[in-house]
C-alpha cells in the first residue's frame, strides 16, 4: 500500500510539473510574440513595455482561446425576457416567423433613431426561444449588437417587438486582488484608465466596487 501511494504521489507531482512547464512555455511564447509585434509596429522611441493582456492576446493558451471565442459569441447575443405571468407575441411563432418579427423591430429602431453614425448592418441571423420563455437573438455584427443595446434604441425595439418584456445584458463579475486603496470605483476617469490599461473597450466595465470596506 505504501509503495502504491508513493507511486501515485510521484505521478501527480510529475503531472503538476509538466502542467507548470507548459504554462510557463505559453507565457514565454506569448511575451515573445507580443514583443516582436511591438517592435514591428513601433519605432524605438515609441516602444512600450509588453503587458500581460498584450501577451495573452497575441498567443493565448488553449483554454483562454476558447474563453475568448465564447466571449465574442456572447457579444453578438441579445437576450429578451418576458415579465412574470405575461404572454409574449412570439410565443406561438416558429423560428422563421420569430426572426422576421425581430428584424422588423430592429429596422423600426434604426429608423426611429435617425442615427447617421449607426451600424452599416442591423440584422439578426437567428432567434431562439428558451424553456423559460426568453428570446435569444444572434446579431450579424458586433457593431449592430452594441448599437441596439443602447437604452434609447432598445426601448423602441421592445415596443415594436411587443409584449411586456425587458432586456437582460450579459454582465460578468470579476474579482481583482491587490487593488490600491487610491482606486476610486465611482470615478469614470479611473474606470476608463482601467479599461485602457487592460486592452478593454470604452464602457466595457459597467461598474466597480469594493467587496469589503477599505482598510
Amino acid at each position: 500500500m505504501a509503495t502504491k501511494l508513493t507511486t501515485t504521489v510521484e505521478q501527480h507531482c510529475r503531472a503538476l510539473e509538466r502542467a507548470t512547464t507548459q504554462l510557463k512555455a505559453y507565457i514565454d511564447e506569448a511575451s515573445l510574440r507580443a514583443a516582436k509585434a511591438t517592435a514591428h509596429n513601433t519605432d524605438t522611441s515609441q516602444a512600450r513595455t509588453v503587458t500581460y493582456p498584450d501577451a495573452v492576446r497575441n498567443a493565448p493558451p488553449p483554454h483562454l482561446a476558447t474563453a475568448f471565442a465564447q466571449s465574442q459569441a456572447c457579444r453578438l447575443q441579445i437576450t429578451i425576457r418576458p415579465e412574470r405571468d405575461t404572454t409574449v407575441t412570439w410565443q406561438d411563432l416558429n423560428d422563421r416567423e420569430t426572426l422576421t418579427k425581430v428584424n422588423i423591430a430592429l429596422a423600426a429602431a434604426h429608423e426611429n433613431a435617425n442615427d447617421d453614425k449607426g451600424p452599416e448592418e442591423l440584422k439578426a441571423r437567428a432567434s431562439q426561444r428558451t424553456r423559460n420563455g426568453a428570446l435569444i437573438t444572434h446579431m450579424t455584427t458586433a457593431d449592430g449588437a452594441e448599437w441596439i443595446q443602447k437604452p434609447e434604441n432598445m426601448q423602441t425595439f421592445l415596443v415594436v417587438l411587443g409584449g411586456n418584456t425587458t432586456y437582460t445584458p450579459h454582465n460578468y463579475t470579476v474579482v481583482a486582488d491587490f487593488v490600491p486603496v487610491t482606486f476610486d470605483p465611482e470615478s469614470p476617469t479611473v474606470i476608463s484608465k482601467l479599461e485602457d490599461n487592460n486592452g478593454l473597450k470604452n464602457r466595457q466595465v459597467v461598474s466597480t466596487r469594493y467587496i469589503k470596506p477599505k482598510e
